[in-house]
């Protein structure tokens, strides 16, 4: 049932295609039969998406700036970057990395404002753990962030911590309607969770999906409103 309402909700032929590989592939996981995965260079900013010269585009999972440059190497024209990462270390390397943005912020996006239980690993697997670890960081809603003009491109790769940070942000979403880009491999569920939750708040939102690693990895859901779809 699950599997058809996806299906209903994606945009695109190529999305309908790669849910039901991506089903097949867990049933059976024979990497021979799979669909090849996009372009790794395409990934966060696929070319069916249209792009404003008055960006502002808010990077959550920053890293070390590794998708701040890629942004900037897609889009040489945007009115604001905003980069959120709350490993300290990486935090380190994104400060030297982007230089001469508006904006980096040292937390973890979340569905509430307070402190949270990171583990922190100074690479891309760091992330907000369940277990009392002994370090917090502090943790935001994308909602109460003082972000202005309003985001119009917000990209997730936050380890799992994906769902949370959507609803932290459903006041933008459904006001703003900006273009997403979601990570949804780090848990299994957030294959179908993810567009579920997305179509939920902003219902008039296309969604599409794209894999661009091998096997169940790097499957990205983009959310684009109507008017920036290249047709």
């Amino acid at each position: 049932k699950v599997q058809h309402e996806l299906i209903d909700l994606c945009a695109d032929v190529e999305s309908v295609r790669l849910l039901e590989d991506l089903y097949d592939f867990r049933a059976n996981p024979d990497y021979e039969r799979q669909r090849d995965p996009s372009p790794i260079s395409e990934i966060y900013f696929p070319n069916f998406i249209k792009h404003r010269d008055d960006e502002v585009f808010v990077d959550c999972g920053a890293c070390d700036g590794d998708t701040v440059k890629a942004f900037k190497d897609h889009w040489d024209k945007w009115t604001c970057i905003v980069a959120i990462e709350p490993d300290e270390e990486n935090f380190e390397k994104l400060r030297e990395n982007v230089g001469g943005l508006p904006m980096t912020l040292n937390f973890a996006v979340a569905d509430y404002v307070g402190s949270a239980q990171f583990s922190s690993n100074g690479d891309y697997s760091s992330h907000i753990s369940e277990e009392d670890i002994g370090h917090e960081v502090q943790a935001v809603k994308i909602d109460v962030l003082d972000i202005h003009p309003h985001p119009t491109y917000i990209k997730m790769d936050i380890e799992g911590a994906e769902l949370e940070a959507l609803w932290g942000a459903r006041k933008i979403l459904k006001e703003h309607s900006p273009v997403l880009a979601i990570c949804a491999y780090h848990t299994s569920d957030h294959l179908w969770e993810i567009p579920l939750l997305i179509h939920a708040i902003q219902p008039d939102y296309r969604l599409y999906l794209r894999r661009y690693g091998e096997g169940a990895w790097e499957i990205v859901w983009y959310a684009v409103p109507p008017e920036r779809v290249k047709e």
